[in-house]
């Protein structure tokens, strides 16, 4: 298929300079966020469009399929819930009972599957709620802040973020752990025997985002992988409180939200139950519809080749590098369209240009390990589509023989940089291969995260794979913008698009975009895969995590 095979001593760092093509860039952008593919949400129509359309730019550029029965698309069990009815929280007060409103500071689904179209999970009248600050159990850092109460039948209060004392040698300082993500929230709230688990939007600095996000994040379809969707530990009530309402349940109990969180940053931290100055006072009931369904993830492989030494038996594992991007969006809601343009168009497109520059250079070369080009789906939803690819490789490329994983999101749309931040770098050997390529490329350096409070590592698909033992690294958008002021990243990217743009509605093509630093983005990245690629004395390894994770 690849024709015929030179066999060389090749030393990509010397001289690659991979043939990356902007406007092909520009092209897979349009397509997939055009409004007949309606956002991209999974298991829609727009989103099978948007597979099908990069299933055949795989095929475009002879990448073996790596999918389902011989094809590029690999389905995705996946199960959907959303609310059509939901109910105010009231909560009984010394002086009465309030209403905390549905949507304006009130969100949330449930964990419990079901079983029928239509379910009612409901929160008993006098269910009590218990404040337990971060909601972290974490021996290493000597803390735990469910100790000495028990959650059984309650519904825990739990801020998001971390106190300022978790940190390691791996992390500069005020950059976030997986203890503070929500999604861990909901993890130990579920091992904690919790009823429910409303975690507190204490600030935007504190989540990453503003309360917008977290109502367009948290409202509509809701969706859970459905190969482990499991009854077991499922939590009735999975939601979120602004910090208004948060407050004002504070002030039941002679608190305040200010207080609370002065008192969560100690390891002396106590949880507290609210009663009896504060509980539900009436059944909070969610009405919800559901669906099982299938995504789709996009696969595709350029197998290892033939070695100097002898012959690859075809039925025997190969190790592999993975690219990725993923395709989907938020759908639509309420009638408007989240196209999701940057977010992540961009980083769909970037893979597929990746693998089609990568292969002009590879395809006549002797490769030790295999490359993989993985478009996941349900990443809004939680990276559903890209954990499924770890729990379900395909069977010639396990995910214990991938040697690293690399991954586009939100590609850098807005120029050319003298830096780059490629998110993980710290917690594998990565790091010296990414800062050695930039170097010798664009005499680039490699910055640190610069919003480090925002837990940016945990939010996009390369963290499936460090989560299953694999370095991997999200490339980034640099700060220090060629041809720009200092705080071009700042006043731009943060308090432009991030603060503007991200999970709205306006996250549009526009043909203003430069793609000069997406260009970046591939060639330091390629030079990166093309020596782990051809050269088998380069394997990857975790500097940090537990054994069983790359972080």
């Amino acid at each position: 298929m690849f024709g015929f095979i030179v066999f060389e001593h090749f030393h990509p760092s010397q001289s690659l300079n991979l043939d990356v093509d902007a406007n092909a860039i520009r092209a897979h952008m349009q397509f997939l966020s055009q409004p007949l593919l309606g956002g991209r949400a999974p298991g829609t129509d727009g989103e099978l469009l948007a597979a099908s359309y990069l299933a055949a730019q795989m095929q475009s550029l002879d990448l073996q399929p790596a999918g389902d029965s011989g094809s590029y698309i690999q389905e995705v069990q996946l199960v959907g819930s959303t609310v059509t009815v939901a109910s105010n929280l009231i909560v009984r007060s010394p002086t009465g009972d309030v209403n905390i409103a549905w949507f304006d500071d009130f969100v949330a689904t449930t964990g419990l599957p079901c079983t029928n179209d239509t379910c009612t999970r409901v929160i008993p009248a006098g269910t009590q709620f218990i404040f337990v600050g971060y909601g972290i159990s974490a021996p290493e850092y000597s803390r735990n802040d469910w100790q000495g109460v028990s959650c059984a039948g309650r519904v825990a209060l739990v801020l998001v973020g971390q106190p300022q004392d978790i940190s390691d040698q791996q992390r500069p300082a005020g950059t976030l752990a997986y203890y503070a993500r929500w999604t861990y929230k909901y993890e130990e709230a579920r091992r904690q025997g919790c009823a429910g688990a409303l975690v507190v939007h204490q600030s935007d600095a504190a989540a990453g985002y503003g309360w917008a996000v977290v109502q367009s994040s948290n409202t509509g379809e809701q969706i859970q992988a459905g190969d482990t969707a499991s009854t077991t530990g499922a939590l009735l009530l999975e939601g979120w409180l602004s910090a208004t309402a948060a407050n004002l349940l504070a002030s039941f109990v002679g608190q305040t939200l200010t207080s609370w969180i002065a008192s969560a940053e100690t390891n002396s931290f106590k949880p507290s139950v609210l009663s009896p100055g504060c509980d539900i006072s009436a059944p909070q009931s969610l009405t919800y519809a559901t669906r099982r369904f299938v995504g789709h993830n996009v696969v595709g492989v350029l197998p290892a080749s033939s070695s100097p030494t002898g012959d690859n038996d075809d039925d025997q594992p190969q190790e592999s590098v993975v690219v990725m991007g993923h395709l989907d969006h938020l759908g639509t809601r309420n009638g408007q369209i989240y196209a999701g343009a940057v977010d992540n168009a961009s980083g769909a497109g970037m893979a597929i240009e990746l693998a089609r520059s990568l292969i002009r250079v590879l395809s006549a070369r002797s490769r030790s390990r295999a490359l993989i080009v993985l478009n996941p789906t349900a990443e809004e939803s939680g990276l559903l589509g890209s954990a499924y690819f770890t729990r379900h490789a395909p069977v010639r490329y396990p995910i214990n023989s991938t040697l690293a994983a690399v991954c586009f999101d939100i590609g850098n749309m807005w120029g050319a940089t003298r830096n780059m931040v490629v998110l993980g770098a710290q917690y594998s050997s990565l790091n010296s291969l990414f800062s050695t390529q930039a170097a010798a490329l664009y005499d680039m350096s490699l910055a640190n995260d610069p919003v480090p409070s925002q837990g940016m590592f945990f939010r996009s698909d390369h963290f499936s794979f460090a989560r299953a033992n694999v370095p991997a690294v999200w490339v980034s958008t640099g700060t220090d913008f060629i041809g720009q002021s200092a705080d071009f990243y700042n006043t731009t990217v943060q308090g432009g698009y991030f603060a503007n743009d991200y999970h709205r509605p306006s996250d549009v093509y526009h043909s203003s975009f430069s793609m000069d630093g997406a260009v970046q983005q591939i060639r330091v990245a390629g030079r990166v895969l093309v020596d782990i690629i051809t050269n088998r004395d380069v394997v990857p390894r975790c500097t940090g995590g537990s054994g069983s994770s790359c972080f």
